[in-house]
């Protein structure tokens, strides 16, 4: 079981299309994982919008998390707005190690996946905007509303 600064388990599902993106991760009863909403995480630049945190420039979400059980996946719900043809890059970390980077090519929210194995234990997890821009052509800005962490399939 995962649980966050809240001490609360959720349950849910992640079924994730393999381009990463999709609207709302559906309810399971097999698979145990924590939803981490806006509001738990910290930011070094931004704003909080109430429902979700907006990264105006390069810079990141941190969580310090306690991982009761392996983590198979992370799942960010995520928007953005684009510079040109740029979209934002995202990189997540665990404890600094590099779980991976997708690009949130959307204005609308969507789910972006990362299968990558959590061990158990105390931990940072870090969401970071690699790719500020801002130009006549537009703003490349991050929205993230939540954060959802799977475990292993029973």
């Amino acid at each position: 079981m995962c649980l966050g600064k809240n001490m609360i388990p959720v349950v849910w599902v992640m079924v994730v299309l393999a381009c990463g993106r999709q609207q709302r991760p559906p309810a399971h009863e097999g698979r145990r994982i924590l939803e981490i909403p806006a509001s738990s995480f910290g930011l070094d630049v931004g704003s909080f919008l109430g429902t979700e945190w907006a990264l105006w420039r390069v810079g990141a979400l941190v969580d310090t998390l306690v991982l009761h059980e392996p983590v198979m996946s992370l799942a960010v719900e995520a928007r953005g707005t684009p510079c040109g043809r740029s979209w934002p890059v995202v990189e997540c970390s665990w404890n600094g190690i590099r779980l991976g980077r997708f690009e949130v090519a959307s204005s609308g929210w969507a789910w972006y996946r990362l299968d990558h194995r959590m061990e158990p234990g105390n931990g940072v997890l870090r969401i970071a905007l690699l790719n500020d821009r801002f130009s006549p052509q537009g703003d490349l800005n991050l929205f993230v509303k939540s954060v959802v962490l799977s475990g292993e399939q029973r």
